[in-house]
């Protein structure tokens, strides 16, 4: 039972705020009349979904609610109210006309208190009771037990509706499929168990909520249009072309449902994950074999029960100088095998099928121009589900090339030595942490010789500290065969001391009989330093070699970070040249040009060289002053008019250099977004702007004399 707490403690005949929930109108008019005639607040609610669209704004004190209602019925609404806390101390007294049909356990569901539903006369004796029990602070008098249950009478066809009710809950609540009832204006009023799993949100948050925001755009849309559809029949979205709902793929049907008074709309969901993951984990798997057997340089090639070839892949095609359409349907034995060996072969093929047992042999392949071709096949005959032999498989490998490899090993080898020992990149083999092989370029790049990299030197001493887990995952990668090949930079330490950058290029095989790393290394220094220059560039106004917009923001932010958590404060201050348009068009642009650097050399020397100076707009800057212990505006003002006074008191200018600025602190016990301070600043500078100009007469800056 919950605890009976709130404005409900008060004094005898308080006014208390009531919810009555019921789709019987007849007793909504008759709570209403009984409990305002007793002084009370008394709204209602024709179904569970508008009660809650109800408790959104009013906290009733008490809540009489019907069991059997349409749009989330009694039961699921006292469960909803008690999952959400700020409705927890609301006294909750079940009205119910099936009592005398099913025992109820009422405090189970969340309620305090029940009535059977009977004679008005009867009921408004029991809600009056009630009421004034609470009213004298005496709620644990009320019976736990249903109150009025002795002047009810119970009826069969109760019984049958409800015995039908609980097999659909218990059916509809143990399927794997998600069933929702919505409203017509697409709110959930029930979601079956597997539905709120599949959701993954509770029932409390799903009942009431609007169905197609559970979707993200663009699903939201498709399900939309779907359910507008609704009135022309039942609509779907099927697996081929899925929903996404919480991270999984899902289709879905939508049946309209009618009865006498109402309509309603069931959602059925069927999570379809697994299954299209499987169907694309097949697909790729198909895929991934054809192009396995298509792009092996091995010989491939499957013939049926009649010995007719019925594919044969790219590189046994490229040996024997056949096409595709030449091969297929022809008879393996009299066009590819030569007359000598053609009855061993046949002899091997049909032992193949008896035994049923893979094979290795040695035969030759005739090309299309009558060379022979020595070829070790591996052979395996594939069989049916009944039995019945289907096709022969087989995988050759051309063993005159491996001989040939064989012999050019040694002679490869001592190329390799050469050109590895002459090549302009360093190479490395790595084994066991440590260099077991290096060029003289390697060693060179890295200011040492040769023999001291051999002298069970590790590879990490040569690793620049923050980059070392890049190398170390890449050499680990590589060795557990996660990768046959890497390509990567880091950042090396000469003998010196010096950083380098060095472009990786690596690879794994076995040497000695172990695995080993062996890389190719660019020294990439001079590119680094030139992509620095360029990147540079990207952030700097041409005009006035300042940073622009772009590299002040991005520059900007990271010290305010940086202020932030050493909790300094910075200065950020916007400036504007005032009329640089009537210089333009007075002087031309040219002169306005000449303006806006003599407006770059003023900022530069009013502000410090640790400061960030930037040109964000046609006529604006901005300063944003760091590590300064002065974090006076008024001292940065006059330091800047002082610098203004100075430049226009050289001789023969054609104007007068003159600006507005404004000026704020970032305060990290106050702290400001990047936006949020620009915004500020730039407000200042247009007061100051408008203030000159409320003070002074408008002057040209142009000096008198000087022709347009």
């Amino acid at each position: 039972m919950y605890r009976f707490e709130g404005s409900l403690r008060k004094g005898n005949n308080d006014m208390k705020k009531i919810l009555v929930v019921d789709n019987d109108i007849m007793l909504l008019e008759f709570m209403s009349d009984l409990l305002e005639k007793e002084g009370h607040h008394v709204l209602t609610a024709k179904d569970g979904l508008t009660a809650l669209e109800t408790l959104e704004a009013y906290l009733p004190h008490i809540m009489f609610i019907d069991l059997i209602m349409p749009n989330i019925d009694g039961e699921r609404l006292c469960r909803t109210i008690r999952k959400i806390p700020k409705l927890n101390g609301i006294y909750i007294i079940i009205v119910s006309a099936i009592a005398a049909e099913q025992e109820i356990d009422f405090t189970e569901i969340g309620a305090d208190a029940c009535i059977a539903k009977g004679s008005f006369d009867k009921m408004s004796e029991h809600v009056l009771y009630i009421l004034d029990r609470l009213d004298n602070k005496v709620p644990n008098e009320i019976p736990k037990n249903i109150i009025g249950l002795e002047d009810v009478r119970s009826r069969d066809i109760t019984k049958e509706l409800l015995s039908f009710k609980r097999h659909s809950d218990a059916i509809l609540n143990n399927i794997s499929e998600g069933i929702l009832e919505l409203n017509l204006k697409n709110k959930v009023i029930y979601a079956n168990d597997f539905a709120q799993l599949l959701i993954s949100i509770r029932e409390e948050e799903l009942l009431g909520s609007c169905f197609t925001d559970l979707f993200d755009d663009p699903h939201k849309m498709r399900v939309k249009e779907l359910i507008d559809l609704i009135d022309y029949g039942p609509q779907e979205i099927t697996d081929d072309l899925p929903l996404m709902l919480n991270g999984k793929m899902v289709s879905l049907n939508i049946l309209p449902v009618y009865d006498e008074e109402r309509k309603s709309i069931i959602v059925i969901l069927n999570d379809n994950t697994k299954r299209r993951q499987a169907e694309y984990a097949l697909k790729k798997e198909k895929k991934f074999s054809e192009t396995l057997v298509q792009s092996s340089p091995t010989f491939f090639v499957a013939m049926n029960s009649k010995g007719k070839v019925i594919m044969m892949n790219e590189a046994m095609l490229e040996a024997i100088d056949y096409s595709l359409d030449e091969v297929v349907g022809k008879d393996y034995l009299t066009v590819f095998v030569p007359e000598s060996e053609r009855d061993n072969l046949s002899k091997i093929f049909n032992n193949l099928v008896l035994d049923r047992k893979p094979t290795i042999n040695n035969n030759r392949v005739l090309t299309k121009y009558g060379r022979e071709l020595p070829v070790e096949w591996h052979g395996s005959p594939v069989f049916k589900e009944n039995g019945e032999f289907d096709f022969f498989f087989g995988v050759g490998i051309d063993i005159t090339e491996r001989k040939q490899a064989e012999e050019a090993l040694k002679e490869s080898e001592d190329k390799f030595r050469n050109f590895a020992e002459q090549s302009i990149v360093g190479i490395n083999l790595i084994q066991d942490g440590v260099f077991k092989y290096v060029n003289p370029r390697f060693a060179e790049m890295f200011g040492y010789t040769v023999e001291e990299c051999l002298n069970n030197m590790s590879f990490r001493e040569l690793v620049y500290p923050e980059d070392l887990p890049i190398v170390e995952g890449n050499v680990r990668r590589r060795l557990s065969g996660e990768a046959e090949s890497v390509k990567y930079d880091f950042r090396g330490i000469k003998k010196t001391g010096e950083i380098i950058h060095a472009e990786v290029f690596g690879s794994t095989f076995f040497f000695n009989g172990k695995p080993a790393s062996t890389a190719t290394l660019l020294d990439i220094t001079e590119r680094k330093r030139m992509e620095n220059e360029i990147r540079e560039l990207s952030l700097r106004d041409p005009l006035t070699e300042l940073y622009n917009r772009r590299g002040f923001i991005s520059l900007a932010e990271q010290q305010i970070k940086a202020a932030n958590r050493a909790e300094k404060k910075v200065l950020l201050t916007f400036i504007d040249v005032d009329d640089l348009k009537l210089i333009n068009d007075n002087l031309g642009h040219e002169e306005g040009d000449k303006a806006l650097i003599e407006t770059a050399d003023v900022i530069h020397q009013a502000f410090r060289q640790s400061d960030i100076i930037a040109r964000i707009g046609g006529d604006e800057f901005a300063v944003l002053a760091i590590d300064s212990t002065d974090m006076n505006s008024e001292a940065f003002s006059k330091r800047l008019q002082q610098k203004i006074d100075e430049c226009n008191a050289k001789e023969f200018r054609k104007y007068i250099l003159s600006m507005s600025w404004g000026t704020v602190i970032f305060d990290p016990e106050s702290p400001l977004s990047m936006d949020q301070l620009m915004s500020s600043a730039d407000k200042l500078m247009y007061m100051q702007k408008r203030a000159k100009q409320q003070v002074e007469n408008p002057v040209t800056p142009v000096k008198a004399g000087v022709q347009n």
